[in-house]
């Protein structure tokens, strides 16, 4: 279609805007290209801000979950990207070799007649200590029932003896008088001196067995209150409890012995997989069921955040980076703001770039490597060192004071 002109006034004329969109949406890619070449020479050849200039990437620490024995994923208890801590459990392997199996069912077979036998014999020693308790609690009351009798037998010997001892003493005190009289009678020449005699002799005998049954009362007193502490020193119990445990020491030994062996034996058969650090399931590369060996990874977790940066300078303008240097970067996921920090260590060789680094894969780089300390602090309202992801991309430009 023609412009429109004023020597053809039939022809359709096109806007002066429809033209300046169809130039920009044909020529516009292409001026970007070249503009981005031009840019990426510059940078190349470090001539940014009178700087060196340098990529660079926020390090990633992983770590690979493996198993230690060959066998089949039984359970996977986490999913991707699911934060754990360290020594959560994450995975659980189980071994299919018959010999292991065989032998883990031996071994418990075992353990499970270890504890019968510790609880049986448990059993019987508790038993025949109730039984001897038993028996001894009869004697008990067998002896108990013997000091109550001796103690009402002494009792009544006291008792009996102190009757007696008094109505002697009334015997007595009626003999006195008796004799009295008996000689008032022979002093005034009256009285017969046989009946004196006859009642002096009585109470002379009357007073020697008073005196006798004082110490005959005295001895069964005593005797009875040594039969009333005999009674009161009988205890409930005396028998001395059976040191169970003491006992029963050997096998218990065993059977943790046994309990050890089964856990080893249980690492080999049956292995639980933890975390070994704190961070985010990065990558799971199995599923359940399948079968692995010991060493292949079976997940990888991803820590949470971190400390430097790992930065790679060209080969031909490295010379003048050294440790203290100042570094500028900026991350890629947000351009125009520029985090500051210094160089902490500088590599003693040069290496290949990582191809994530490279614009194009196709070719490869050589550089010096540089670590780079996580800056402490970003520029006001810009990202902080808590904003930057392990694996972001940076690009940074050093300044060497000299």
């Amino acid at each position: 279609m023609s412009a429109p002109s004023r020597s053809n006034p039939g022809s359709i004329s096109t806007p002066f805007s429809i033209r300046i969109k169809f130039f920009a949406r044909r020529h516009l890619p292409v001026l970007v290209f070249l503009l981005a070449l031009v840019v990426i020479y510059f940078l190349s050849r470090g001539a940014f801000r009178g700087g060196i200039v340098a990529v660079g990437i926020v390090e990633a620490v992983n770590a690979d979950v493996s198993p230690t024995i060959d066998g089949r994923v039984e359970h996977i208890n986490v999913q991707l990207l699911q934060r754990v801590q360290k020594g959560d459990p994450v995975a659980e392997i189980v071994s299919e070799d018959p010999v292991r199996e065989s032998e883990m069912q031996i071994a418990l077979s075992k353990l499970e007649e270890l504890r019968l036998s510790l609880e049986m014999e448990r059993a019987k020693l508790r038993y025949d200590y109730e039984v001897e308790k038993r028996a001894e609690q009869r004697d008990m009351m067998t002896e108990k029932r013997r000091f109550d009798v001796d103690v009402e037998s002494a009792e009544l010997d006291y008792i009996d003896r102190t009757v007696q001892q008094a109505a002697d003493r009334v015997a007595l005190a009626r003999l006195d008088v008796l004799v009295g009289y008996q000689k008032r009678l022979l002093d005034k020449k009256v009285g017969v001196p046989q009946e004196y005699d006859d009642k002096l002799m009585e109470r002379d005998t009357l007073a020697k067995k008073v005196e006798e049954n004082k110490r005959a009362v005295q001895y069964s007193e005593r005797r009875r209150e040594e039969a009333r502490a005999r009674r009161d020193t009988i205890t409930s119990s005396t028998l001395t409890a059976i040191p169970i445990d003491d006992i029963l020491a050997p096998l218990t030994k065993s059977i943790d012995a046994q309990v050890a062996t089964i856990e080893e034996l249980r690492k080999g058969v049956r292995q639980v997989l933890r975390s070994p650090i704190t961070g985010s399931i990065s990558d799971i590369p199995v599923v359940e069921g399948m079968n692995v060996t010991k060493g292949t990874p079976v997940l990888t977790v991803n820590a949470e955040g971190s400390h430097r940066i790992l930065a790679y300078v060209d080969e031909t303008l490295c010379r003048d980076i050294e440790v203290g240097t100042k570094v500028h970067m900026i991350s890629r996921r947000y351009p125009g703001k520029i985090l500051v920090s210094q160089v902490e260590q500088v590599g003693t060789r040069v290496e290949r770039y990582p191809l994530r680094l490279l614009p194009k894969q196709d070719f490869s780089r050589y550089g010096l490597s540089v670590i780079v300390p996580m800056p402490t602090e970003g520029p006001k309202g810009g990202p902080t060192p808590a904003d930057l992801y392990p694996g972001d991309v940076l690009d940074l430009w050093f300044k060497p004071e000299k």
